[in-house]
């Protein structure tokens, strides 16, 4: 039998949903299965077999000592994992509720209002103040007992790159969950924050910023005046889409583009109708480059969907229509974005790693059927070729400040977004060469 603990160093909140509750951390439930599931890609464990007419996935018949009675009944591997809290348990309130009179305030759907955090929604829409989840931040010890001593090499030589390739909880993906074992850092690009330890708004509204330049592109509004609550929106700043630029330079037409055509063809604010509207968007905006693109859909496919390649957004508020969009995969089960943000804070500075996934090939040339009440369904395809590191790469290539379009007096000197993507991509740069 052998024992083996690694002290794990926490950088990033995990959400949880009992983190009101003693020991509530990091669960040995999520940890060992990806733990297992790492080493068993890595090494290639299992193999895929016909039997009786059924396709199985067992182990190869020299890994079935690393398995639970030999595999015969699961692909769990065949250690125990335990975790220990090493120091007092620190609750981190992501989204304060707002309060009126020493209550919740509440919208007219009688939902709780909290006041926003970066990347995370799982917070908005709640009726009881129990569904409302909080980061928990505590260093803790990895404790793993082992049989096999060819396991336990394994176990003992991976688990330190399996901890900081990985994050744990609720939006893992976007860097929360972030733990490291001493001073072992991925090998991945990233960037450098020159900020304070617990300064977690200011790190995720940095990761946001450049997730959102890389996928969905930017729309920033802001009050008009800021002093006055009831102030209106007014347009600040606009950046469009690094993935819509990807499509274009593929000679493809942008999904935003293709869901505007199908869904609001006859809306006021998209198209003129019979000379009685207001010119709509497609009428103002006169620049090829942006919503005028418009490509010939082929004989033999749909159209593609581009956005979602780094993370299917199921529901999507489409606030400037009034109406609400669903995505729905057939027969597939949600896939998150093939980019993870690994936030680690070391030598007094952030550095958040891109940690990128291969997509699975079940997901490309996939169809996504998108739907909004009242209106017929649309078909969008996944690309059938598409690789995360590629497009990074492309990305950091494309990138141009003068790129952002400026409303109502404001500019770089007075957008932080702006400066945010500057600093982000002048060090992206100087890690890929020839970008």
């Amino acid at each position: 039998m052998y024992t083996i603990s690694f002290t794990l160093k926490q950088h990033t909140p995990i959400i949880h949903f009992q983190h009101d509750q003693e020991g509530a951390t990091l669960r040995a439930s999520e940890v060992k299965p990806k733990l297992d599931e790492y080493l068993i890609e890595k090494y290639d464990l299992t193999e895929v077999v016909v039997e009786n007419g059924k396709t199985l996935v067992k182990p190869k018949a020299g890994a079935k000592k690393y398995f639970i009675n030999n595999g015969k009944n699961s692909l769990a591997l065949d250690y125990k994992l335990a975790v220990k809290g090493l120091d007092p348990q620190k609750c981190f309130e992501l989204t304060p509720i707002i309060m009126d009179k020493g209550l919740p305030k509440r919208n007219r759907q009688n939902k709780i209002l909290v006041r926003k955090f970066p990347v995370f929604f799982g917070n908005d829409g709640k009726e009881n103040i129990t569904e409302i989840k909080k980061g928990i931040i505590q260093n803790v010890q990895l404790v793993l007992i082992i049989k096999n001593e060819d396991l336990q090499k394994l176990l003992k030589n991976n688990i330190e790159s399996f901890i900081a390739n990985t994050n744990f909880g609720l939006s893992q993906s976007k860097g929360f969950g972030s733990f490291c074992t001493g001073d072992f850092v991925p090998n991945h690009l990233f960037f450098d924050l020159e900020l304070e330890e617990f300064e977690y708004k200011t790190v995720f509204n940095n990761i946001e910023t450049f997730h959102k330049a890389i996928r969905s592109g930017l729309n920033i509004k802001t009050k008009q005046d800021p002093k006055d609550k009831s102030s209106p929106l007014i347009d600040k700043a606009y950046y469009k889409s690094l993935m819509f630029q990807y499509a274009k330079s593929k000679n493809e037409q942008w999904d935003k583009r293709t869901m505007r055509d199908h869904f609001f063809a006859d809306h006021h604010k998209y198209k003129k109708q019979n000379g009685a509207s207001p010119n709509g968007i497609i009428e103002n905006r006169q620049i090829s480059e942006t919503v005028q693109t418009n490509i010939e859909k082929p004989d033999d496919r749909n159209y593609f969907n581009y956005r979602d390649l780094l993370g299917l957004s199921t529901e999507q508020n489409w606030g400037y229509y009034s109406k609400n969009i669903s995505k729905i995969l057939s027969d597939i089960d949600r896939f998150k974005s093939p980019i993870t943000y690994k936030p680690v804070f070391q030598n007094k500075k952030w550095r958040v790693y891109l940690i990128t996934s291969i997509i699975k090939t079940q997901y490309l040339g996939a169809t996504t059927t998108v739907q909004a009440q009242g209106k017929e369904d649309l078909l969008l395809d996944f690309p059938l070729d598409f690789e995360i590191n590629d497009y990074l790469k492309f990305c950091v290539s494309n990138f141009n400040i003068d790129d952002f379009d400026y409303s109502n007096g404001f500019s770089y000197a007075t957008t932080s977004e702006a400066q945010i993507l500057d600093n982000i991509f002048i060090q992206l740069k100087k890690q890929i060469p020839n970008a």
